[in-house]
C-alpha cells in the first residue's frame, strides 16, 4: 500500500515538473548554505584545534602583561626575567622550561626591505627540548645547533618572491638590522602565521643584535612533568611569581595559560563566527520550508477534484494525508541531496580559492559524514513538516463538496472574464488573495523572512561603516597620521622621530601643521581592590602645537644613513621604516 502511495506521490511531482523544480531549488539553496557555511566553520575550528594540539595539553605559556599588540612581551611594563625562569624550573611538577626573546626588525634581501618577527632559540641543554616542545622540523637545510653564530632558519612562508622579488633559499645572506646572517634552514609549513613567517636565531645573537641585556625575556614555555596535573602546576607557577614580584592575588602583571585555556578562549570567538553562519543558513532553510508549504497548498487547491474522485472510489483520509506528506518529503529529500552535493563543492572550492589567494591555511573546509547525513535528514524532516498542514487540509475534504467546488470555481472563472477596467482587475486580484488567505500569507511570510535577513545584514554593515566614518571624522579628514612600519603598536620596537623630522614635515608643500605624539604603555591601578591593567599612554604636545592633531613617528633619512635609535620600554631598537 505504501509503495503504491509513494509511486502516486512521485508521479504527481513529475506531472508538475516546473513547480516541483522551483520548489526544490528553494530547498537546494538552503541546504547548500547550511553544508557550505557549517563546513567552513568546522574547518576553521578543526585547523585551530589542531594547531593548539601540536603544543600538547601539558604546555604552559607565561607572558608579562602587555598591550596585546605585537609579539609576546610587547609593551610589557614589568617583563619576565631569567631569574624568574630559574625559579620556575625548580617548581614541583615542571618538567622543562625555557625562555624566549621575540623582537621585530628590519630585514633586507635582494635590495628589498621588510619587517619580520625574530625569535630566539635557547642555548645549551634546553635546545632539544625547545624543538620537541614547539614541534618544528626543517624541509630544507638543518636546524640551529649550539654554538651557531650568525646563522638563522626561516619559516616556510618567509622570503617569498612577492616579499623580496625572489625567494629566500638556504645559503642566502639576509641583512637584519644592518648585520649579515646566513640562512641554514627553512622550516616545514605549520599553518601558523607567526611560525611560518618568522626568523629563528640563537638567543645570544638576538640579544647582541638588539643590544638587549641578559636578564629580560619575552615569554616562558613550560612543559608539565609526566603524571602532573597541569592546572595545579599553573597554580604553583602563579603563586611563585606573585611571591617573586611581591603581588597579591588578583594583582598579577603576568599571565599563565595552558594551551587548552587559550583554545577555550579562542573557541568563544569561533562560536560567534559559527553562530552567524548558522543564522544565515537557518534563514535559508526557513524560506525553503515556507516555499514547500505554499507549493503543497497550491497543489491541494488545484487537485480538489482529484481528491474528491479518490475519496469517491474508496480512498481514506489517511491515504490522502500520506500522499501529500510523501510528496513534500520527496521535495525536501531531493533538495537535500542536490544541496549537500553543491555545499561540499562550494565549501571546498571556496577554501581552496581562499588558501590560494591569501596563503592562509586556516581557510579550510571539513565535511564529515555526519554533516551530510544530518543535512539529508534535516531537509527530509523540513519537507515533511512543511507538507503536514496542506496534507491535513486535503485529507479533510468532503468528496461531494470537492466535486461541487470545482464546478462552482469554473463558473466563477467564466463570469470574471467580463472584467473591463484596470480597477476591476485590481479588485479581482485583491479578492483572490483574500479568498486564499493561507496561501497568500505563506507567500508574504517567505518574502518577509528574506527581506528581514537582507535588512539585518545591511543594517549591520551600515552600522559598522558608520562607526568607521565616525572614527575618521574624529581624526579629521584633512589629517595624516605618520607612524612606523611595525609589527606592533605605534612606536614600540621602532625608530622614533626627532625634532629635525618634525621640522622637515612642516616644510613639505601642502602641510599646514605637524606635531608629535608619544605612545607608550603603562601599568594602571584604579583602586586598591581592582586588578591593575596595561594600557596605552599617549603624550600630546604642549604650547602652540597642541592644536594640531597630526601624530608622527618615523621616516627614513634622505641621506640614506641609519638614524639614531632609542630604546622602548623593553630596550628594543627601532627600525627606520615608516608608513603614512
Amino acid at each position: 500500500m505504501l509503495k503504491d502511495l509513494s509511486g502516486l506521490a512521485l508521479s504527481n511531482l513529475l506531472r508538475r515538473k516546473l513547480r516541483s523544480y522551483l520548489t526544490i531549488i528553494g530547498v537546494v539553496i538552503g541546504i547548500t548554505a547550511v553544508v557550505a557555511l557549517i563546513g567552513l566553520g568546522e574547518g576553521l575550528n578543526t585547523f585551530i584545534t589542531g594547531q593548539f594540539g601540536l603544543l600538547g595539553a601539558d604546555t604552559i605559556t607565561i607572558q608579562a602583561a602587555g598591550t596585546g599588540f605585537g609579539p609576546p612581551g610587547a609593551g610589557a611594563v614589568n617583563p619576565l626575567t631569567t631569574q624568574e625562569l630559574d625559579r620556575i624550573k625548580n617548581i614541583r611538577g615542571v618538567g622543562e622550561a625555557f625562555g624566549r626573546v621575540i623582537e621585530s626588525g628590519e630585514v633586507r634581501f635582494n635590495d628589498e626591505v621588510d619587517l619580520s618577527y625574530i625569535g630566539s632559540a635557547p642555548e645549551g641543554e634546553d635546545l632539544d627540548a625547545f624543538y620537541d616542545r614547539i614541534n618544528i622540523e626543517v624541509q630544507e637545510g638543518r636546524l640551529l645547533r649550539n654554538g651557531d653564530r650568525g646563522k638563522i632558519i626561516v619559516g616556510s612562508e618567509f622570503g617569498t618572491e612577492e616579499q623580496f622579488g625572489k625567494p629566500v633559499q638556504v645559503g642566502n645572506k639576509l641583512i637584519i638590522e644592518g648585520q649579515s646572517y646566513d640562512v641554514i634552514g627553512i622550516l616545514e609549513k605549520k599553518g601558523s602565521f607567526i611560525t611560518d613567517t618568522t626568523i629563528l636565531m640563537m638567543e645570544s645573537d638576538v640579544r647582541d643584535l638588539f643590544d638587549l641585556g641578559n636578564d629580560e625575556i619575552d615569554a616562558i614555555a613550560v612543559g608539565a612533568a609526566e603524571g602532573e596535573d597541569v592546572n595545579e602546576v599553573v597554580e604553583r607557577i602563579e603563586r611563585e611569581l606573585r611571591n617573586e614580584r611581591n603581588l597579591d592575588e588578583g594583582e598579577e602583571d603576568f599571565t599563565v595559560q595552558t594551551s587548552q585555556q587559550a583554545l577555550q578562549s579562542l573557541e568563544q570567538t569561533l562560536f560567534a563566527v559559527q553562530l552567524f553562519f548558522y543564522i544565515i543558513a537557518g534563514v535559508s532553510i526557513l524560506v525553503g520550508g515556507v516555499g514547500i508549504t505554499n507549493t503543497m497548498y497550491t497543489s491541494v487547491l488545484e487537485r480538489t477534484k482529484e481528491i474528491g474522485t479518490m475519496k469517491a472510489i474508496g480512498a481514506q483520509n489517511q491515504d490522502i494525508f500520506t500522499v501529500f506528506t510523501i510528496e513534500s518529503g520527496f521535495i525536501g529529500l531531493l533538495g537535500g541531496i542536490i544541496g549537500s552535493t553543491l555545499g561540499v563543492i562550494f565549501s571546498h572550492g571556496a577554501a581552496f580559492i581562499g588558501r590560494t589567494t591569501t596563503g592562509l591555511d586556516l581557510i579550510q573546509a571539513t565535511t564529515s559524514p555526519w554533516l551530510i547525513f544530518g543535512a539529508l535528514a534535516f531537509s527530509f524532516i523540513i519537507g515533511t513538516l512543511a507538507g503536514i498542514l496542506p496534507a491535513i487540509n486535503a485529507s479533510k475534504l468532503n468528496p461531494v463538496d470537492a466535486l461541487r467546488k470545482m464546478t462552482t470555481s469554473t463558473t466563477l472563472s467564466k463570469i470574471r472574464l467580463h472584467l473591463k477596467t484596470y480597477r476591476d482587475l485590481f479588485k479581482y486580484s485583491i479578492s483572490n488573495l483574500a479568498h486564499r488567505k493561507l496561501r497568500s500569507g505563506l507567500m508574504v511570510l517567505s518574502i518577509f523572512i528574506g527581506v528581514m535577513a537582507v535588512f539585518a545584514l545591511m543594517s549591520f554593515g551600515r552600522g559598522l561603516s558608520s562607526y568607521v566614518d565616525t572614527l575618521a571624522e574624529d581624526m579629521g579628514k584633512d589629517n595624516l597620521l605618520v607612524i612606523p612600519k611595525t609589527l606592533g603598536p605605534p612606536g614600540l620596537g621602532d625608530t622614533s622621530f626627532d625634532e629635525s623630522d618634525i621640522e622637515f614635515l612642516r616644510n613639505i608643500n601642502g602641510v599646514a601643521e605637524a606635531a608629535p605624539l608619544s605612545v607608550d604603555s603603562a601599568l594602571v591601578t584604579f583602586r586598591r581592590d581592582t586588578t591593575p591593567f596595561i594600557t596605552f599612554v599617549i603624550g600630546i604636545p604642549t604650547g602652540p602645537e597642541k592644536k594640531t592633531r597630526r601624530p608622527d613617528h618615523h621616516r627614513r633619512h634622505r641621506s640614506g644613513q641609519r638614524p639614531q635609535t632609542r630604546r622602548s620600554a623593553q630596550g628594543h631598537r627601532r627600525a627606520p621604516l615608516f608608513r603614512t
